[in-house]
């Protein structure tokens, strides 16, 4: 799934104790469904559950939550954008370990559309596709300036330079 790569660089990215601990981060997938519109096409979407589960860890709840709404933002635009989706789209729950770390797991409605098409083989084959650009993101857009941290530590935008 091309989704749940991209939430485990962009938390990762964001966030130095998952570089130094990156068996404190499961990504994964529960709950999918497969969606196809019966059109001449053979195109079709995943809808599924997007798991985010931190183990024992030391840091606030937004340090996970800012890179989880900036790759909603790039990713799946409809869950700030869309106000039904906005108000059960991302869930979570806390297991509180001690004073200094506890589980956290977040439960995120993702879906990604796959073309499909023939290679030069003749073998069906299929491309994950991302979401298309959000009218509501452009540049000077307050979504636009959130800055996170790359692999080294330095802050970027949400974008990178466009």
């Amino acid at each position: 799934m091309l989704k749940s790569e991209l939430m485990r660089a962009a938390i990762v990215a964001h966030n130095p104790f998952f570089r130094e601990n990156p068996d404190r981060l499961e990504v994964y997938v529960t709950k999918g469904r497969v969606h196809s519109t019966g059109r001449p096409s053979p195109s079709f979407a995943y809808g599924y559950e997007l798991n985010v589960l931190a183990m024992e860890f030391p840091g606030s709840l937004d340090d996970l939550t800012i890179p989880i709404l900036s790759w909603a933002v790039e990713h799946q635009p409809d869950l700030l954008f869309n106000k039904e989706k906005r108000e059960k789209g991302i869930s979570f729950d806390a297991d509180i370990l001690d004073n200094n770390t506890a589980d956290i797991l977040y439960v995120i409605d993702a879906s990604e559309l796959v073309i499909v098409s023939r290679d030069e083989a003749g073998r069906l084959t299929g491309e994950h596709r991302d979401e298309p650009r959000h009218f509501e993101f452009e540049p000077g857009n307050t979504w636009s300036t959130l800055l996170v941290a790359d692999a080294s530590g330095k802050a970027e935008t949400l974008r990178g330079a466009e």
